[in-house]
């Protein structure tokens, strides 16, 4: 209660009406999966496009040779390809939780003096293993902020070649500058140097340098003012527009030093790279590519080599159920348990019965997200039946068959698992219908025109299919191809649609996070006459969208929140119960139209 101490006025503010619960997000979808890099540790990262998918984790994964795939129903190589199709399928949102195979490699690059023995001078190193590591190179320059004419040649002793240069007005040149002597006959080595001093005369100066060049300046010659050094970390992977991280930014000056660029490069966590120099901190070896003509011609270029994911060989079903190391240190599936927004989720191209029991038990612990299956890349119609028959679950769905997509690393198709495509029309169903809508009769986007789908699945032969759950993609003329399907594996009839489930873990959730607020209110009628009204105005609006049946509320949902649901021991245990019941609208999976012959007699009777 507000205490009253001394006169005046007091503006109290009071809350009227239910509290409001709002509608969870239901299209925010969740992968797991080998990427061509990105993070190894940590939470699962979002990305809202294909390109923020590219800059993350890199491009599309090369396939295995003819003969050489996975056995154990592990195409490692397909996450890009369902990623592709969830977002060319309409989704929008999508949590990439990136699988590291034991064994894998990083992809590196040494640049050496070329001595006997070498010494290394420079290395880039990819951040973390995988074949995407191959696709960076890294691009060393040294940025001018000025060049001052040889005037004369400089005297030294016989047989040694002066370190110091003549030059006109010396302008910013001062002690410690870094400075690159370019010679103008094309048969003499550029070399880098380090300023000792600098004397200034009334139309010349000296510039001494920390060592002689391999042959003493004469006029032409050009002494250029370096402004430190800059690292391009390009990005070409397959099927990806290529990308380029500057360290340090353009908009910041260059690094002083060698050692210092690496400092910078390493402290960029979005680089790609490691850089790692060696103990001389002007190598000649990068002076022999300045020229006088080219000022932006690289010092060196570093295409990284010798990048692998391990493949199928170092991959097993464990790297994909991860392990539980609390959050943020997570792998695998049990990394998906880290955000909760996440409502469908996949595996895409696993088809492995060890990680999709993983990703059931997953689904049904957490209780707010549903599972997408891929079945056997290959399989027939005897073979999917066989590997749907031990599954069941009302938190997942199984598509067939496999889709039909351009290869983006070559040219021709290439086949992808249907999940992420199948993700996306979910996405995109619940964005524009709503939860309640199943996500079937629409059309998977992103295929090949002709042979989108791998097997052309009839009629007849659905028949033998969906009755046992397993919801087929199938191919219409003039209206493309189609999901044909919204069943769950359940065994229980109640769970038998795919929009059902997820309309009552849309709910579920809703509430859970809507009524947050309850716990540790007086457990009292005041406050269940609250729930009551801020759970009925919730589902009042979902019967609004068409998502329950009825032609009224009362017809399409109860709320009893009193002493009849609640017993004294449940409040002597700080127990506030509340029964919901909701009747939800079925698909017409059937659509049956009953014809007859009519007779003159009977028409004219009607």
């Amino acid at each position: 209660m507000p205490e009253y101490l001394s006169p005046g006025v007091y503006i109290e503010e009071i809350s009227t009406g239910p509290r409001p619960i709002t509608g969870v997000a239901t299209s925010t979808a969740g992968v797991v999966g080998v990427t061509a890099r990105g993070p190894e540790t940590g939470k699962p990262k979002l990305v809202t496009s294909l390109l923020d998918f590219h800059r993350l984790f890199g491009g599309f994964l090369t396939p295995p040779a003819p003969g050489t795939g996975d056995g154990n129903g592990l195409h490692y190589w397909l996450l890009p390809l369902a990623v592709k199709g969830f977002f060319d399928n309409g989704g929008q949102r999508l949590y990439v939780k990136r699988v590291v195979p034991a064994g894998g490699a990083k992809a590196v690059k040494e640049l050496d003096d070329g001595a006997t023995p070498p010494e290394p001078v420079l290395k880039a190193e990819a951040r973390q293993a995988g074949e995407g590591g191959n696709s960076l190179h890294a691009v060393l320059r040294a940025p001018r902020s000025a060049a001052f004419a040889v005037v004369a040649p400089a005297t030294a002793p016989t047989g040694t070649p002066p370190a110091t240069v003549i030059i006109g007005a010396p302008g910013r040149l001062a002690q410690g500058n870094t400075v690159a002597l370019l010679p103008a006959d094309p048969a003499h080595e550029p070399s880098l140097h380090t300023v000792v001093s600098v004397v200034r005369g009334t139309t010349e100066s000296t510039v001494t340098l920390d060592r002689p060049p391999a042959h003493a300046a004469v006029k032409g010659d050009v002494l250029a003012l370096l402004a430190g050094f800059r690292l391009d970390v390009v990005e070409a992977a397959p099927g990806a527009p290529p990308s380029t991280r500057t360290v340090p930014p353009a908009t910041a000056p260059p690094a002083a030093g060698l050692a210092e660029l690496a400092a910078a490069v390493d402290a960029d966590p979005d680089a790609f790279v490691t850089l790692t120099v060696g103990d001389d901190p002007l190598p000649q070896t990068l002076a022999k590519q300045l020229s006088r003509t080219d000022p932006d011609r690289p010092l060196a270029t570093l295409h990284l080599v010798g990048g692998t994911s391990a493949g199928s060989a170092g991959l097993t079903a464990a790297d994909y159920i991860g392990v539980d190391g609390g959050s943020g240190s997570r792998t695998g599936i049990q990394a998906l348990e880290d955000i909760d927004e996440v409502a469908v989720c996949a595996v895409p191209g696993v088809s492995n019965r060890t990680v999709l029991d993983a990703l059931t038990t997953h689904c049904e612990t957490l209780g707010d997200r549903f599972a997408v299956f891929d079945g056997p890349p290959d399989a027939t119609l005897e073979e999917i039946r066989d590997f749907r028959e031990p599954l069941s679950t009302d938190r997942a769905a199984l598509y067939y068959p496999w889709l039909r997509v351009p290869d983006p690393t070559a040219a021709g198709a290439t086949a992808a698992p249907p999940s992420g495509h199948l993700m996306g029309v979910y996405a995109r169903t619940d964005v524009e219908r709503g939860v309640h809508k199943a996500p079937a009769n629409t059309v998977v986007r992103g295929i090949v025109p002709v042979e989108g789908l791998a097997a052309d699945v009839t009629r007849r032969e659905q028949d033998t299919l969906n009755p046992v759950g397993i919801n087929v993609l199938r191919a219409f003329p003039n209206l493309g191809r189609r999901v044909w399907g919204a069943r769950t594996l359940s065994s229980d009839t109640r769970w038998r649609y795919v929009n059902v489930r997820r309309l009552f873990l849309f709910i579920e959730e809703s509430l859970d996070e809507g009524l947050q607020w309850v716990v540790f209110e007086p457990n009292a009628e005041p406050l269940w006459d609250s729930v009551r009204q801020s759970v009925g105005s919730f589902l009042t609006s979902v019967w609004n969208t068409g998502a329950l049946a009825g032609t009224t509320p009362e017809e399409a949902f109860y709320v009893i929140c009193d002493r009849t649901t609640m017993t004294e021991d449940d409040l002597a245990q700080g127990r506030l119960v509340c029964q919901v019941g909701i009747a939800p609208v079925f698909p017409a999976e059937f659509v049956i139209v009953r014809i007859q012959q009519a007779t003159r007699e009977s028409i004219i009777t009607a």
